[in-house]
């Protein structure tokens, strides 16, 4: 008879399998192959203004080489665009387009759509108790 901890490793893993299968999915119906998935969290963390690619990186718990890859690849769909920081002449800052802010919020409207979907797929008690569970989980990954 497995014990709870047991229980959780196997649910813990059937939730990772999903979520990796979902990301693959999601990531085609919410981008329509426009951008993939990290580009559009990475869009996303451009939306309140303009950042480093530093802080961008830092963010993304990724290295600035890769960051600054898939900038390049917004940058070539016109999606972004580098700019010299206002407070620091040696630095770059990197901001959304117009045409980067369309497709951004076409993005936000189907992730808002998928989230709503997985939410009323819950019961009432479920829905009651998910939030501060995957946020609890979320904060003990992270202390990993």
């Amino acid at each position: 008879m497995p014990n709870d901890f047991d229980q959780f490793k196997e649910a813990f893993e059937h939730m990772l399998g999903a979520m990796r299968r979902a990301r693959s999915r999601t990531s085609r119906e919410l981008t329509g192959g426009e951008i993939s998935f990290s580009q559009f969290q990475l869009l996303s963390a451009l939306a309140d203004g303009p950042r480093s690619v530093g802080d961008l990186a830092d963010d993304a718990g990724v290295t600035s080489p890769t960051m600054t890859r898939m900038l390049d690849g917004l940058e070539q769909l016109g999606i972004v665009e580098r700019r010299q920081s206002e407070r620091d002449r040696r630095a770059l800052s990197i901001t959304v387009t117009d045409k980067g802010r369309e497709l951004l919020k076409r993005k936000q409207q189907r992730f808002e759509r998928l989230t709503n979907s997985i939410f009323s797929s819950l019961s009432e008690s479920e829905r009651e108790s998910i939030a501060p569970l995957l946020n609890r989980m979320a904060e003990a990954i992270e202390e990993l």
